[in-house]
């Protein structure tokens, strides 16, 4: 049996990063993404207006779980794939001219970093 032994990149503890606001429906946030010195994404923060509700705390570990995937060398492209057009609440047109209609928090994301790092 051939082992694979995943490494895990850690980010730099002084990192660029880039924050962006959107809006889905009547539910606002900022995605954070701290970049690696090549200018990839290697965390994601998630923060969304409901702090405290459900769908905050699955977002954050959401988030978390990308970002270990990221570290550990997980294609950026792969992850974008499997969460594009997710459906559930909160879902609604976007202020995003570039997305419109967001079918869910995690679409929005997903297609947003795809959009932003992935050409």
């Amino acid at each position: 049996m051939n082992k694979h032994i995943a490494v895990r990149n850690y980010l730099p503890e002084t990192r660029q990063s880039i924050v962006h606001k959107f809006c889905i429906g009547e539910t606002e946030g900022y995605i954070i993404i701290g970049l690696y010195p090549n200018g990839q994404p290697g965390e994601i923060f998630l923060q969304v207006q409901k702090e405290g509700s459900t769908i905050g705390a699955l977002c954050d570990a959401w988030a978390i779980s990308i970002s270990m995937a990221l570290q550990y060398g997980v294609p950026l492209d792969k992850i974008c794939k499997k969460f594009e057009h997710t459906r559930f609440e909160p879902s609604g047109h976007s202020t995003n001219k570039h997305i419109g209609h967001a079918s869910s928090i995690l679409d929005y994301v997903s297609r947003w970093i795809s959009r932003t790092f992935i050409k």
